[in-house]
């Protein structure tokens, strides 16, 4: 376990679906005595009785190993069809709201999640299949805010062994079978031919993800520079346009995201076809050129400034 990712004294929220990376984890933070260790349980209501049957096997573990526990439901199914979601992405912003609600509840600096070598290496793939830049083949950071995957560098098999070890019971999820879905069609169909291939696929996929992550983290900041020249002010960011049009590409088009994040607070919904058309909208000589951008946004030139602005309805 990355035991860097927990400073002693830290107070810690687990999360703990019953499957078995969770258990692992959860095991491993009890046996911290210097952390202050809350696990969280979060109910998609996907299953049925199968979805209580886990809730109610995280309650017992956490009163046999005496760790608090604070539990959260949510109807995910009718969240993703009132949202327009897939099923996973919607359970992923429900579970993620509450992770977030209870570490503020529960005075916890840190949540601790169960992401292993192989989430990790099938997230890459994933995001290959899709297509993506240097971001999206930098796979599952260690941490990302006050977010923590302590397993990250441990393989399923590893996880599986050490429960055995120690005798740690789990749940399977049924759903994890379920190949309707890219990632379990990845995990049982593509992924057993990589490691056949290599047996250290996932090892190998994470070395190379933290050192493309070391180059994205370096042109990030090479464009924090840029964009930190933009002035933001009542939903509207405004920047030289000729900064953005001499930058080198790598550069422009992270600072064009990093301004794009500053106006919409997130970067979601907006592609790479977006960041290249603002990027060309800088570069253009016509004083009055504009570009319509999700969320309601208007990007425009206007003489040597480039304007980008957030309607307000």
């Amino acid at each position: 376990m990355r035991e860097d990712l927990l400073p002693p004294g830290s107070r810690v929220l687990c999360a703990v679906s019953g499957g078995a990376d969770s258990m692992c984890l959860l095991h491993l933070l009890s046996r911290r005595e210097d952390l202050v260790l809350t696990a969280a349980h979060f109910n998609h209501q996907l299953r049925g009785e199968g979805s209580d049957g886990d809730e109610a096997f995280v309650r017992d573990i956490c009163t046999r190993w005496h760790i608090p526990l604070t539990v959260g439901r949510g109807n995910v199914a009718a969240y993703a069809k009132g949202e327009g979601l897939s099923i996973e992405e919607a359970a992923r912003v429900l579970r993620y709201a509450f992770l977030d609600q209870a570490a503020r509840t529960e005075n916890c600096a840190l949540i601790a999640t169960a992401h292993n070598a192989d989430d990790n290496a099938e997230t890459i793939l994933l995001h290959l299949i899709r297509g993506t830049g240097l971001q999206g083949l930098t796979g599952i950071p260690p941490r990302r805010g006050n977010i923590v995957r302590p397993l990250l560098h441990l393989t399923r098999e590893e996880i599986l062994a050490y429960l055995d070890e120690h005798a740690i019971p789990h749940r399977e999820d049924p759903s994890n079978s379920d190949e309707s879905y890219s990632r379990n069609r990845l995990r049982c169909q593509v992924m057993p031919v990589l490691r056949d291939m290599n047996p250290r696929f996932s090892q190998s996929a994470a070395a190379t993800a933290r050192f493309l992550r070391e180059d994205n983290d370096y042109l990030s900041a090479q464009a924090a520079k840029l964009s930190s020249e933009a002035l933001v002010l009542d939903g509207q960011v405004t920047l030289p346009a000729h900064l953005i049009a001499q930058a080198p590409r790598p550069i422009a088009i992270r600072a064009v995201r990093q301004l794009w994040s500053a106006l919409t607070g997130g970067d979601s919904d907006c592609s790479a076809a977006h960041l290249e058309a603002i990027w060309d909208l800088c570069r253009k000589t016509d004083p009055s050129a504009r570009l319509s951008l999700p969320h309601g946004a208007t990007a425009r030139r206007e003489y040597e400034r480039l304007i980008d602005r957030k309607s307000v309805v």
